[in-house]
């Protein structure tokens, strides 16, 4: 597990977002690298009847989506309905760290991508995963600074 402050210090280290950071729990599990593949997929049939339609469904609507998903499968984790992968943290109590973040990407310009923590060789990781992608890996380098994180 994980705390709301270390989860805070993690994206003020790796994005230098002053304050632009609303984190909704106190305790997180962390996802297993691999669940945001296999998250991406499921993401892919949830959403596939939908197609990006300009201020109906963009990017927003695609990160929502997936955030969505992972706060779902979370829940029927705890639940002990469903096993989706999650790291050896307890999950109980908890909420899931994956979230949402505004990114000004370099080409793009103004963008919204999913995030999450991962704990990887002891060391916390801060991942971005493009949600129009079922969740791909989303590179940091592409983002030329950091609007908001949302979890």
């Amino acid at each position: 597990m994980i705390t709301a402050s270390d989860i805070r210090a993690l994206i003020q280290e790796e994005t230098s977002l002053p304050g632009q950071i609303l984190i909704t729990n106190q305790l997180y599990s962390l996802p297993a690298a691999a669940y945001m593949a296999n998250m991406g997929k499921r993401l892919g049939r949830f959403i596939s009847a939908l197609r990006y339609t300009e201020n109906a469904w963009e990017c927003d609507s695609y990160a929502m989506a997936g955030a969505l998903c992972a706060r779902i499968d979370h829940a029927l984790t705890c639940s002990k309905l469903q096993t989706v992968g999650l790291q050896s943290d307890p999950p109980e109590r908890t909420a899931i760290a994956v979230g949402i973040m505004g990114i000004m990407d370099k080409e793009k310009g103004s963008h919204v991508v999913n995030f999450a923590v991962h704990r990887i060789n002891g060391k916390l990781n801060l991942c971005l995963y493009e949600p129009q992608k079922q969740l791909e890996p989303y590179s940091s380098a592409s983002v030329e600074y950091y609007l908001f994180a949302y979890l």
